[in-house]
């Protein structure tokens, strides 16, 4: 069961470049190069019988999965907020 589409990971991949260019790291900059293909590869075979099942979820479903991946990058966004240390070199 996959709660999100290929187009989500295609969507996500171009903010991760924006990212990546923002604010260069090597975990994003390895995404970055690895998740194109992963993307590609899951667009191409999203119409094949056996993905149309996987990616056929009811939409309750889905919008339980949002409000917990939201509810998990705002959870994370407020721990770094809280944990912070400004260094005055």
């Amino acid at each position: 069961m996959a709660a999100l589409s290929p187009a989500v990971w295609v969507a996500g991949l171009a903010s991760l470049i924006v990212l990546a260019f923002l604010y260069p790291s090597p975990i994003l900059i390895m995404i970055v190069l690895f998740g194109p293909y992963e993307s590609y590869r899951r667009w191409k075979s999203r119409n094949l019988p056996q993905n149309k099942a996987y990616y056929a979820i009811p939409g309750r479903t889905r919008a339980l999965v949002a409000v917990v991946y939201l509810g998990l990058a705002a959870a994370l966004s407020v721990g770094v907020a809280e944990t912070f240390v400004s260094r005055g070199f």
